[in-house]
């Protein structure tokens, strides 16, 4: 399943097995996105 950020709908009974699939859709959204090689830009340490 996609990322569907319209669901859940305002006031709708949560349903697990949809809520699960729409976390999971967007975690791999999340680990799609390029990380940055170590060391370069900003540092964490301050």
């Amino acid at each position: 399943m996609a990322f569907d950020p319209t669901l859940p709908l305002d006031a709708a009974n949560v349903v697990a097995a949809e809520l699960r699939a729409q976390l999971n859709a967007l975690n791999d959204k999340i680990d799609a996105v390029p990380r940055r090689p170590a060391g370069r830009g900003w540092s964490a340490g301050g």
